[in-house]
């Protein structure tokens, strides 16, 4: 059975992913596993900006910052699930600094054995991307020994 690693942070180049990961698995069957990563930079990028001068100014509102965003990581999860509906598809979940969300997914994937990895080339820090493609794409391209399809 084939199995399609789908790293997505609910942009619109990762929805995008999920609908190519839907392609693959009608196309070919298999099984599909939808990742997110919460770091610290997804905390404090709140709706509320209050929040987050509060969070960085008294710690015992980070957990009510860190449900907020796990909320948001599941919010996202279950939107792409609804579009495989039908399909084989898990939800799996790491948090950690936003500088290791590269290496979070490759290394997922290549402890899982998966056959190949689909994501967007930009996800919700287009901001501060790369000309054609984000810096987390890039450095799991580089990472990586597994196939890596990039979704525009």
């Amino acid at each position: 059975m084939r199995k399609f690693f789908v790293p997505i942070d609910g942009s619109e180049f990762s929805e995008r992913a999920v609908k190519e990961a839907l392609a693959q698995v009608k196309a070919f069957g298999g099984k599909v596993v939808l990742f997110n990563y919460i770091s610290a930079d997804h905390i404090l990028a709140s709706d509320n900006i209050q929040d987050m001068r509060s969070a960085m100014l008294d710690v015992r509102n980070w957990s009510s910052l860190m449900t907020n965003a796990e909320q948001k990581s599941y919010d996202v999860l279950e939107k792409a699930k609804a579009v495989l509906e039908g399909y084989d598809v898990e939800i799996a979940t790491a948090s950690g600094p936003a500088n290791k969300i590269a290496h979070h997914i490759v290394e997922y994937a290549e402890k899982n054995d998966f056959d190949m990895i689909i994501m967007g080339s930009r996800g919700v820090g287009a901001l501060k991307m790369r000309l054609y493609m984000g810096s987390v794409t890039t450095k799991v391209l580089h990472q990586t020994i597994l196939p890596v399809l990039i979704v525009q």
